[in-house]
């Protein structure tokens, strides 16, 4: 009676060390697949924000640079 004891409680003890060890792993799958999608959207829309930004800034140099050579042709 006292081996089948030992032996659930063994038992008992290995499946919540498997437990453990498996919500441990998903954990560490999770946050190397996970994408938030909210924060890709957000850096997506200051992403292109910021470029078109920056083409209207080359726009404007490229417009000053003809009217430059305009100026002293």
């Amino acid at each position: 009676m006292d081996r089948i004891a030992i032996q659930g409680a063994d038992a008992k003890r290995l499946k919540e060390v498997y437990t453990d060890i498996s919500e441990a792993l998903n954990t560490q799958i999770q946050s190397i697949q996970g994408v938030n999608m909210e924060d890709e959207a957000a850096n997506l829309l200051m992403f292109q924000k910021a470029f078109g930004a920056n083409s209207r800034a080359f726009s404007a140099i490229n417009q000053s640079i003809e009217d430059i050579f305009t100026f002293i042709s």
